[in-house]
């Protein structure tokens, strides 16, 4: 006990040492449980991966609910088919061309060498979220929901690959037929568990009148495993299930649901945390010398190659909407994260005779993918020219206070570039059902009428009824300027 809490501990005020030297605080976390491992300073021996499958299973459960939590239904619609389109078929180029380089590079077999492919395959929300988030990189608004949307949803499809490779691989083949059914099984079922449970739950935190704030957050964790092992047990998507269930929860209305949505936040940091430095514990850095120059290789190759490779052909049909920039910032947004340390965990429990190269390989893959891709984010945001300085929108719809109201509210801050700059409020065309409420200018509040002026760094507090209509004004507004 005394040991998890130092090591809990450092890890914290390891965000420090993140901000400062720019280094991606996942690769602390991973670092700080290589530490704390058998061949570092803290000679903590763990090499129990039934432990670590449990513990991984459950950290991805608040991972993606968490993930689900956080996307907004009104976010998705725009981006439904371009996200829809990376999370599967993305997902399935992806397994697919990275195949073929593990088989020429390793010792591994075909069947082997797919299933570390659909290892990797998907990206990890929770790291584009925190990424996004933390270096402040402001991107249109279609083009940050697409990655945000793409890394939440394309966990399911990679994990429905890797059972099936799995079975593929201990097996030594099997019918075709047998892996198709099994898969749409998978697909629909949780997908249907998914938005049943979403639809039952929103009853259920409406109907309930609990006077204690804290329960509403232990009725939703009760209804997520509960969704997740029921999907299992009727042969679905247990992943896919709990991520539709968070976007499901997410647009329903229920008292203190700002609380219940920090406190899932809370423990999906914890979570991935978690993973990280169970990582670095499970990895024997004398093992990993041999892997080295063919880790690193296949990572690039992943990198440079693969994700863009996939992204343009998942893409292609969509070339009005996104422009060759745009594809390209999102094959770069592609990151590596928690996600396929779990998949690496599931294969190395499944007993396979290779499983450890496997896990060793997406070691080295994860870190290429966080320093490489992490580090140069925002710097790939503006080389390619898709940040933007102008007004920087924030959802400010969950405060407490507003649970029950059914317009949308907005901040929208004015930079020397917005075109409303120095207009006078009666000149803005808003769209219909759009309502300025408040300006905040410095420390001081202004309640607005038509003759106030918009001034540089003011802060609009806007009412909507439509949000993506809104949305669509400011996209208008750019272009013209």
């Amino acid at each position: 006990m005394l040991g998890v809490s130092v090591i809990i501990l450092i890890s914290v005020f390891s965000t420090k040492l993140s901000k400062r030297f720019n280094v991606p605080l996942l690769i602390i976390f991973l670092i700080i449980g290589m530490l704390s491992g058998s061949e570092g300073i803290g000679k903590i021996y763990f090499d129990d991966s039934n432990l670590a499958y449990v513990i991984a299973t459950l950290s991805l459960c608040f991972i993606l609910f968490s993930g689900g939590l956080e996307t907004q239904v009104v976010d998705i619609k725009p981006v439904l088919r371009e996200g829809t389109s990376l999370s599967i078929l993305g997902v399935l180029l992806n397994a697919l061309f990275f195949a073929f380089p593990i088989y020429f590079l390793t010792r591994l077999n075909l069947a082997e060498s797919f299933l570390a492919s659909a290892t990797v395959a998907s990206t990890d929300a929770a790291t584009v979220f925190f990424l996004l988030k933390f270096n402040k990189i402001n991107l249109k608004y279609k083009l940050r929901n697409i990655l945000e949307f793409e890394s939440g949803s394309n966990d399911p499809m990679a994990y429905v690959l890797v059972l099936v490779f799995i079975s593929v691989v201990q097996a030594g083949g099997g019918s075709f037929l047998y892996y198709v059914i099994f898969f749409f099984r998978q697909m629909l079922i949780g997908l249907a568990m998914g938005f049943i449970c979403g639809y039952l739950s929103g009853i259920i935190l409406k109907r309930l009148k609990l006077k204690i704030e804290e329960l509403y957050s232990v009725v939703l964790v009760g209804i997520l495993l509960l969704t997740f092992s029921a999907t299992n047990l009727v042969y679905g998507n247990g992943f896919l299930a709990i991520y539709i269930l968070g976007i499901m929860i997410r647009s329903k209305k229920y008292l203190f649901k700002n609380s219940t949505l920090k406190f899932f936040s809370v423990i999906s940091w914890f979570m991935q945390m978690t993973l990280f430095i169970c990582l670095g514990l499970l990895v024997f850095p004398s093992k990993l010398v041999g892997f080295t120059v063919v880790g690193i290789i296949l990572a690039l190759i992943l990198v440079f190659v693969v994700r863009p490779l996939s992204v343009f052909a998942t893409l292609y049909f969509f070339g009005k909407k996104l422009n060759t920039r745009s594809k390209l910032y999102i094959s770069w947004g592609g990151l590596k994260g928690a996600v396929p340390i779990v998949f690496a965990i599931f294969v190395k429990v499944s007993g396979i005779p290779n499983a450890d190269i496997i896990f060793n390989l997406i070691f080295f893959i994860v870190i290429v993918s966080v320093l490489i891709q992490g580090t140069t984010l925002a710097c790939g945001a503006k080389f390619l020219k898709l940040n933007t300085d102008e007004e920087i929108i924030k959802d400010k719809s969950e405060t407490e206070e507003l649970e029950y109201f059914e317009d949308q509210m907005l901040e929208l801050n004015i930079t020397d570039k917005s075109i409303i700059l120095d207009k006078h409020i009666s000149e803005i065309n808003l769209p219909e059902d759009s309502l300025i409420t408040l300006i905040k200018r410095g420390k001081e509040y202004i309640h607005p009428n038509g003759r106030t002026k918009i001034r540089i760094n003011d802060k609009l507090i806007i009412m909507c009824k439509n949000k993506i209509e809104f949305f669509n004004f400011v996209e208008e507004m750019r272009q013209l300027d």
